[in-house]
C-alpha cells in the first residue's frame, strides 16, 4: 500500500492517505460524500445563486421597511405632542430641527409638514411592501422548483416566512396608530 501525503489535517490518519485509519478520517469522509452527491447542472446552480440573490434582497427590503414603519411611528408621536403643545392656537410657534439647526415653525405648518412626510413614508412603505412581495413570490417559485430537482425540502431557513423584520424592532418604538401594518 503507497501512502500518499494527506490534506485534511485530521489527527486521526496521521496525515497520511494510506487507508491505515479505516476511512474513518476527515479526508476520506470528504471523498465518500463526493461520490454519492449527483452532479449539479449549470441552469441549477445559477437558480441556486438567483435563489440566495433574492433571500439576501428580501431580507434588505423588510429591513427597509421596518425602518420607514419607525419613521412613520415616530412621526405619528410627534404629531401627538405637537397637538397637546404650546396652546391651542394654530398660530402658536414652535421649534423644529432642520439639520443641526433649531427653526421656529408656526403650529399649523408644522402639522402640515408632518403630514406631508408621514404621506410620503407611507408612500415608501407601500412600495417596499410591493416589492417584497414580488421577491417573495419569485423566491417561493424558485425555491419550489430547486425542491424538485434536488430533492427534499431545503434546509437553514428560507427567508420566505412572513415576518415584518430581522426581529429586532426599535427600543424607542411604542404602540400606536402607525404600528398596525408592520404585520400586513
Amino acid at each position: 500500500m503507497t501512502s500518499k501525503q494527506c490534506e485534511c489535517g485530521d489527527e486521526e490518519c496521521g496525515g497520511l492517505c494510506d487507508d491505515s485509519c479505516g476511512g474513518s478520517c476527515s479526508h476520506k469522509k470528504g471523498e465518500r460524500l463526493m461520490e454519492q452527491q449527483p452532479e449539479i447542472d449549470e441552469e441549477t446552480k445559477r437558480e441556486i445563486v438567483e435563489y440566495q440573490n433574492l433571500q439576501q434582497q428580501i431580507q434588505v427590503i423588510m429591513m427597509q421597511r421596518q425602518q420607514t414603519l419607525a419613521a412613520i411611528a415616530e412621526l405619528d408621536k410627534a404629531k401627538e405632542e405637537v397637538e397637546k403643545s404650546a396652546g391651542n392656537g394654530a398660530g402658536a410657534t414652535l421649534y423644529r430641527f432642520i439639520g443641526n439647526v433649531i427653526v421656529p415653525k408656526k403650529k399649523d405648518e408644522l402639522l402640515n409638514d408632518l403630514k406631508d412626510e408621514k404621506v410620503g413614508l407611507e408612500s415608501r412603505r407601500d412600495v417596499f411592501q410591493k416589492q417584497e412581495e414580488r421577491l417573495r413570490k419569485r423566491f417561493d417559485e424558485l425555491q419550489k422548483k430547486l425542491q424538485a430537482k434536488l430533492g427534499g425540502p431545503q434546509s437553514g431557513g428560507s427567508g420566505s416566512e412572513k415576518s415584518s423584520g430581522t426581529g429586532a424592532k426599535p427600543k424607542a418604538k411604542k404602540a400606536g396608530a402607525g404600528d398596525g401594518a408592520i404585520f400586513s
